[in-house]
């Protein structure tokens, strides 16, 4: 998502659970998952009163992704697994809430933050070359093996 932001000849992006947005929100909530862990060991053994917590925030907003969204100019799909416990959804919203190209989000309530199934990943590669792998062809291509 970071290079969509930065180069506007990106025409197409698909994240599957976006993360490194909304650190404030992160320290908020309390998600300690090795996606911020290093977040939070700051903050437990350099600076426990957090009393450079509004400078840290600054110096981290300009890698978080929701900062950027708003440059991204080609169309946008995100994957967010809504019992993700690594990259909390609360923080891939505050991404897809801040796009203003054409975008979707494809929400999977049984997904927690692990490896998508096959047929996700086919529909991603559709989504990307325009191309019309399904469920059926995939079983009938494959039949004889």
């Amino acid at each position: 998502m970071v290079a969509a932001a930065l180069n506007p000849r990106i025409k197409q992006t698909v994240a599957i659970y976006p993360f490194l947005s909304d650190f404030r929100r992160v320290l908020e909530i309390g998600n300690t998952s090795e996606a911020y862990d290093e977040l939070f060991r700051y903050f437990k053994f350099h600076d426990p009163f957090h009393e450079t917590e509004d400078e840290i925030i600054q110096i981290l907003s300009y890698i978080d992704v929701k900062n950027m969204a708003h440059r991204i100019q080609g169309r946008v799909r995100m994957i967010t697994g809504l019992a993700d416990d690594v990259c909390y959804p609360i923080t891939q919203f505050a991404i897809y809430n801040r796009l203003e190209c054409a975008k979707e989000h494809h929400l999977m309530p049984e997904y927690e933050h692990e490896a998508m199934n096959v047929y996700v990943n086919d529909r991603v590669f559709n989504w990307l070359c325009g191309s019309k792998i399904n469920h059926p062809s995939l079983l009938e291509a494959f039949k004889d093996w």
